[in-house]
Parts: C-alpha cells; structure tokens; sequence
C-alpha cells in the first residue's frame, strides 16, 4: 500500500511501507533510496518528508554479485558457470579453474539493485534504480549465473535484466536418509541416496553406536565429498562411504548433513539400524591329516589318500570360498572338494571336482566343503619326510591352513 499522498507522514509509516515492524530504528538514507527518493549526502540536496508522498515500495531491493574478469588488460563481466555452482552459492572466486593464472585477474563485483515485484522469479526484470527502466549493471552475462545475497537465490540474467533459470537456495539441500550395508564384522557401507549436490562441497557424517545398553549420542565421523557437485546436472547423486571402524556385534546409526562455505543444510533423517556380524571364521574336522605312501625299491605304488576332511565356515554371509593347496614335497599333491557331500577316493562322487590344484576362478558359495587329499611320489623311490602340504580355505579375508602331512616310505 502506498503512503499517503498529503498530510503527516510518520517513521512507523514508512517502516510499514518497508516491510518494517511499526517501532523498528529506521536509516532516513536507506529508507530514501529504497522508495526512489533523491538526495545528495553532502547536505545540498536534503531529504524532505514530502518527497515520500505516495510512494510505494514496488520494487524490493537486492544486492547482486558477479565478476570482473582482467585477461591481459582485457576486461568482461561474467558470472559463475554452470559447473561451478558451489562457487557461486559461496559467492566465491577462490579455487576457480583459472583463477590463479598469471594472466588472468578475478574482481567479485556488487551491485545493489531492484526487483520488479519482491520475490525473485522467472520472467522478472532486475532494474539498478527503484525508479526508471535502467537495468542492472550484471545484466547480460552470457551463460553464466550471479548470486542474489539478500534473498539467496542464484540465476542467469540477459541483457534486458530478465531473470531465467533460478535456482532458490544457496544452502545445500538437506541429504537423503541414508541406507546401509553390513559387509563384513569391520565393514559397514553408508549410502547417501539420491540427493541434490548442485552447491554441496561436502558432506559430514555422524554415527551413534550401541554396544548393547542402548545408542549413544552421534559424533563427528568423517567429512566427504560428493561423488559429483557443483554442476546445475547434479541434481539426484549418491555417494557411498565405507566405515571401517565398526565392531562386530555392535549396532550403528548414521546422519548427514550437507555443507558449503556459505552454511550447512541440517542433518538428514537418520538411517535405519545396522548391525556389524560377527566376524568369518573357519574349521576342519580333522584338523590335520597324515599321507603314508609305501611302495619297494623299484616299483612305484599307486597314489595315497587321507580320510575325508568337512570344512564348516561361520558367518560366511555372501562371500565366497577358495581353496587352494600348497605343496612342500616332491611327486604330487592334489585335493578334490564337494559342497554335496565326501567326494569318495574318486574325487568325483557327489559332484565332487575331482583330484586338482583347487577352485581357481571358480569360487564356491557353501557354508560346509568336503574335501579329499592324494599324493603320489612321482617316480620318486626314496624314503622322504613327513613333509607338510597345506589344504588352504579361505573366505572373506580369513584363511585356514589344513596341514596334511605326506610321507614316503621305501622298504
């Protein structure tokens, strides 16, 4: 509503017409330039309570900022582009690609100019008066984005002063809840889902554990970055952190929070409940095994074989199982392993693998192995060991080494 156009104009009157509480301290000057009231600081030119009659604030103040860019005593404005959003929301020239080039100076400008109708929108024309049709000096900045520092919102602007493709926040957007994966007793994966890291430098994680009597209150974990910002693109990213100082048995919280050195979003809704497995562990029965290979001076026997050997592995989880053997004895030591059951002095029996060097490329998915072991000498016809082969489980990082000891005895 616009003030009266005759009679008292009061301080209250104006801090209304300014958006002000009735009883707000007022700056005579701003409130002059605001509503388009000219004046001379030096006192030739006064402000009078009269010029005020029936002026309305139509066009809100702004502050607008951009930059000057000096390429070997070339001199352009321009804004930020559209990959270096983070900058821009910081209203930043800083840690620009080029900004320490020797031939290249950076200035961060600043105009204070006006806005046609309030609330920066789409369509709306920035004017560099209250009054008048001069537009803003940052007007016509091909391609690139300035930063409005009063309302904090960022956008491109023509030569004409209208405004296009806005950009609301300066703030990063508040992170996805976060989602969680239990890899392994010292692993945990936290996913930050779908979140808009247009300004987003970096996001701090926090972590609430409860080792059984009930979660704790969150502590600063690890501060990342995104796995893409910075880019007007970047509007749905996820980024995974792997939190390797997790206990097993212990249950684990996370929540983040988005940040730039403009502010920080608030944190995220924290993930649901994870809790860390016990640790992969894995055992024979037997543990050992003993290979007694005899045969005359002359005559080379048939191959040797020890008893059956069941592998069980504890907390396998998804991984898988190798096995593998090591020998340390002349002639040839093989194993033979079934997931179905004893895979029988043919190696072969219930889907056994028969008699070879292991699994290779071809790992197994089964929390109980079978497993066999042969020897032969190999032409060899004199008495040697015992010697310790190794039959070798391993599965998630944990690694069991089965001694089978093979003796050769020629009598």
């Amino acid at each position: 509503m616009a003030l009266t156009s005759s009679g008292e104009i009061s301080f209250a009157d104006l801090n209304q017409e300014l958006g002000n509480d009735a009883g707000t301290e007022i700056d005579f000057e701003t409130a002059a330039q605001t509503l388009g009231v000219s004046f001379q600081t030096n006192g030739s030119d006064p402000i009078e309570f009269d010029e005020f009659y029936g002026l309305s604030q139509g066009r809100v103040a702004v502050t607008i900022k951009y930059i000057r860019l000096n390429d070997a005593g070339e001199i352009t404005i321009g804004g930020w582009n559209t990959d270096e959003m983070i900058f821009c929301a910081e209203a930043s020239i800083t840690g620009l690609s080029d900004y320490n080039d020797d031939n290249i100076t950076y200035t961060l400008l600043s105009t204070s100019d006006f806005n046609e109708d309030g609330t920066i929108s789409n369509g709306d024309i920035i004017y560099n008066l209250n009054t008048g049709t001069s537009v803003s000096p940052a007007a016509g900045i091909a391609g690139g984005y300035v930063v409005e520092t009063t309302q904090n919102v960022m956008f491109q602007i023509n030569s004409s002063g209208v405004v296009s493709n806005l950009i609301n926040f300066r703030a990063p957007q508040l992170p996805t809840k976060p989602t969680t994966s239990a890899v392994s007793s010292t692993r945990i994966d936290v996913t930050i889902p779908s979140t808009n890291t247009v300004v987003t430098r970096t996001f701090k994680i926090q972590r609430a554990v409860d080792t059984g009597g009930g979660f704790g209150s969150y502590s600063d974990l690890a501060t990342i970055v995104p796995s893409a910002s910075g880019s007007t693109t970047n509007t749905s990213v996820s980024t995974t952190y792997q939190d390797t100082s997790v206990s097993a048995g212990n249950s684990y919280k996370y929540q983040v929070r988005g940040q730039n050195n403009f502010t920080n979003s608030n944190f995220s809704t924290p993930s649901d409940s994870v809790t860390a497995p016990a640790g992969t562990s894995i055992s024979s029965s037997p543990t050992s095994e003993l290979i007694i290979l005899g045969s005359n001076s002359t005559t080379i026997g048939p191959p040797a074989q020890s008893g059956l050997l069941t592998v069980s592995i504890t907390n396998r989880g998804s991984n898988t199982v190798a096995i593998a053997r090591t020998q340390n004895t002349s002639g040839a030591f093989t194993v033979a392993y079934s997931t179905s059951g004893d895979p029988g002095t043919s190696g072969t029996a219930n889907g056994g693998s028969g008699f070879g060097t292991g699994t290779g490329g071809s790992p197994l998915s089964s929390d109980t192995i079978y497993i066999r072991t042969q020897f032969n000498e190999g032409g060899k016809n004199v008495s040697e060991g015992p010697t310790n082969n190794t039959v070798d489980v391993t599965c998630n990082g944990v690694t069991l080494n089965i001694n089978v000891s093979c003796r050769i005895t020629n009598f």
